[in-house]
Formats: C-alpha cells, sequence, structure tokens
C-alpha cells in the first residue's frame, strides 16, 4: 500500500504544480500527454495490426514484367 500512496502523492504534487507554476507545468502536461499518446498507439498497434498498413516497410512482392522472347536482354 506504500507505493500505491507514493504514486498517489507524487501523482497529485505535480498536479498542484501544474496550476501554481505554470512553465513546469505545462512542461509536464506536455510530457504526460506524450506518454498517455505512445501508450495508445502502442496498444492499438497490438491490437489492430491492420491499422499500420500506410506505415509498413515491406508491401505485397511483385514481378518485374518481362518481354517474352530474347527482347528483354537488350
Amino acid at each position: 500500500m506504500g507505493l500505491i500512496e507514493r504514486i498517489r502523492n507524487l501523482i497529485q504534487g505535480d498536479l498542484t504544480s501544474l496550476f501554481t507554476d505554470p512553465s513546469a507545468g505545462l512542461w509536464k502536461a506536455f510530457l504526460y500527454l506524450s506518454f498517455l499518446a505512445f501508450v495508445i498507439l502502442l496498444f492499438t498497434a497490438q491490437l489492430l495490426p491492420d491499422w499500420s498498413f500506410p506505415f509498413r516497410r515491406v508491401g505485397p512482392e511483385r514481378s518485374d514484367p518481362t518481354v517474352p522472347g530474347p527482347v528483354h536482354n537488350i
């Protein structure tokens, strides 16, 4: 239970400094939101792998068009 209380106090302390110190608060809010976005993207990529289709490096295999006969060596 001590660990949960420590985490809760840390978060509450960060939230209080968010409203009292604007420069540090904005930085912490940016870090929290960035981490949250990273976690959401990580889980969506794991649960819905088809969403990553536009970002894949490996595409479907395609054969190069070849001209039949001896012409393709020119």
